[in-house]
């Protein structure tokens, strides 16, 4: 019987990266850091400002008023804020405001993403 050459998988000489993954199936992930509460707190902020401004009925201003509290509590937990930022954009499409068209809205969700340090989409779904 035969034997296959060895295929060498590893590292060979040095190597300068944020992130390696090394032989079949390796991952690698990067830890981006502990999220910019700070940032996180004015974003939610300026998006509290926005809905407010927009024309609303008393039901539709109080049921995401409820969701910019959540939001405020919630902190940087990625996962917590992603499932209020879907409730938050389903209310605000029920209430005809599309998030794409309106810079007052979106600029805020996109700074909270940011602040997150994770993809809009993830938090949106």
């Amino acid at each position: 019987m035969k034997r296959r050459p060895e295929t060498n998988e590893g590292i060979v000489g040095n190597v300068t990266a944020n992130v390696l993954a090394v032989g079949r199936g390796a991952t690698a992930i990067q830890n981006q850091g502990a999220p910019d509460t700070a940032a996180l707190a004015t974003a939610v902020a300026e998006l509290r400002k926005a809905v407010e401004a927009l024309a609303l009925a008393p039901p539709a201003r109080e049921a995401l008023k409820s969701d910019l509290d959540a939001l405020e509590k919630a902190g940087p937990k990625p996962d917590r804020v992603g499932g209020i930022l879907q409730s938050l954009s389903g209310k605000l499409k029920m209430v005809g405001a599309v998030l794409t068209e309106s810079t007052a809205l979106a600029v805020p969700l996109g700074k909270i993403a940011e602040a997150l340090r994770v993809p809009l989409a993830h938090l949106l779904g």
